[in-house]
């Protein structure tokens, strides 16, 4: 996996998915709000 190849930590790894899940949810609410 990309992750162990770039030697990224367990805590790394969901400091990320956190950061990401967070634009998702950014970028759904701005495209369901756009689309009303």
């Amino acid at each position: 996996m990309i992750l162990s190849l770039l030697s990224i930590t367990d805590a790394e790894q969901r400091q990320l998915k956190t950061l990401i899940s967070s634009d998702l949810a950014t970028e759904r609410n701005t495209v369901g709000s756009a689309a009303v």
